[in-house]
């Protein structure tokens, strides 16, 4: 009896997002080794571990966030974590970006012919990323019944305060990108867009349209609904308004990936946040950030940074 009392309590989430995440960072390591060096040159044991490493990584690491949101991290079957509890939002956002990576570098090792620098990639792992956002959105926020239509704010009376709310929105966050990108000019930070993204300045027009649809449309309405449509009620039904607000905007900012960009994208989810909470629809803030992200395009398509 002893003996399964201790089986019970092992920790099953932990040891499958230990093993899972070094595998996945040692897979993508290796695919980082593989193609910096010559075809010729890359040994046949370096050819055959990425993809396996990767995969089995991510779907290790990815069950054990499932484990963890289903209550059963320590052997037991509890009911799943409160919907607004940091280890359930935090373990949701995890199995999102791992299982959008996994499938992305998964495409990248299976056609390594495809440049990175390319329009069909691009798109591919920008429409992985959201499908996996709205994934969760749904079966974190709308099958739990956090997120309604109602609390979304999506009917055709709140149209008018979504337009009025969101331009006004767009002009704030223009202005703290401008003073963002002064702090971090002033301290010799470089932002990382301009060197990811240079190559969208020789794309083809019509390829160009289908990169603009992708990141000013979809792109935006898939992170107002995971991060404020979800994250930030999760969090203001179980914190409170302070923690919704300073959490919601923290993982927006560390889920875009580099620390450099945390400086202009927490202040940008404070705002997003904001203009969801006074307007009292989703769609300001989706205009908000659709225009911002266009205000960026340009930009970088006119070649200042």
């Amino acid at each position: 009896m002893e003996v399964r009392a201790r089986a019970r309590q092992f920790p099953v989430a932990a040891i499958a997002l230990s093993l899972g995440g070094g595998l996945f960072v040692a897979g993508v390591a290796l695919l980082l080794v593989m193609r910096a060096q010559a075809p010729e040159a890359r040994s046949l044991l370096l050819q055959a571990l990425p993809m396996p490493a990767v995969v089995g990584g991510g779907l290790i690491a990815c069950g054990g966030l499932v484990v963890v949101l289903l209550g059963w991290g320590d052997g037991s079957r509890r009911p799943p974590l409160p919907i607004g509890s940091h280890r359930s939002i935090l373990a949701s956002t995890g199995l999102a970006i791992i299982a959008a990576l996994t499938v992305s570098v998964v495409s990248i090792v299976a056609f390594p012919a495809v440049a990175p620098e390319s329009t069909g990639l691009f798109l591919f792992v920008a429409g992985v990323m959201d499908a996996s956002l709205l994934a969760m959105f749904y079966l974190q926020g709308v099958r739990r019944g956090l997120v309604t239509t109602a609390s979304l704010g999506l009917s055709a009376a709140n149209l008018n305060r979504a337009l009025k709310w969101g331009l006004g929105g767009a002009a704030a966050l223009l202005l703290l990108s401008v003073a963002a990108s002064a702090v971090m000019a002033l301290f010799g930070v470089r932002q990382p867009q301009g060197d990811w993204l240079y190559w969208l300045r020789d794309l083809p027009r019509p390829q160009m349209l289908l990169v603009l649809v992708a990141g000013v449309a979809a792109a935006p309405i898939a992170e107002e609904l995971f991060f404020r449509g979800y994250i930030f009620n999760a969090y203001l039904e179980e914190k409170g308004v302070a923690t919704a607000y300073v959490a919601s905007a923290l993982i927006f900012g560390l889920v875009h990936g580099h620390v450099a960009l945390l400086l202009a994208i927490f202040p940008m989810g404070l705002v997003l946040a904001y203009l969801y909470r006074r307007s009292g629809t989703i769609l300001a803030p989706m205009l908000a950030h659709a225009v911002n992200n266009g205000f960026a395009f340009a930009a970088l398509l006119g070649g200042r940074p």
